[in-house]
């Protein structure tokens, strides 16, 4: 069963999406994005040293998401392939920290609006 190895990032260009994805300090994505034919831009690169995977920050034409969605199911594949056993785990911890980063912004919000009315 895939895993999710991407979150996507608000943009309030209605023509854009951007995603951050785990990927692997050789940049096996680049190689998918180029069969693919997917222009894209890379906004930035975050990892630390001693880790196996980075973070990376991209961009495209919101015509090209569905494209960009088959090309993060490829890249785990091909991950995988290449003997990274952990993708899987470090996708879970990575979307997890993700979805609870959001859940307090959501409450911080809350609490801000009810201050707001007392």
């Amino acid at each position: 069963m895939p895993c999710r190895n991407y979150i996507q990032i608000y943009t309030r260009l209605p023509w854009l999406c951007r995603y951050i994805f785990l990927d692997t300090p050789g940049h096996l994505s680049y190689d998918i994005f180029r069969q693919v034919a997917i222009p894209a831009k890379v906004v930035g690169e975050y990892g630390e040293n001693g880790v196996l995977y980075r973070m990376v920050d991209i961009r495209s034409r919101k015509k090209y998401e569905a494209k960009f969605l088959q090309c993060f199911e490829k890249l785990e594949t091909k991950i995988l392939l290449y003997g990274y056993a952990d993708y899987k785990e470090y996708c879970a911890k990575f979307v997890a920290m993700e979805e609870e980063a959001r859940q307090n912004e959501e409450e911080q919000l809350l609490f801000r609006k009810k201050e707001k009315i007392t």
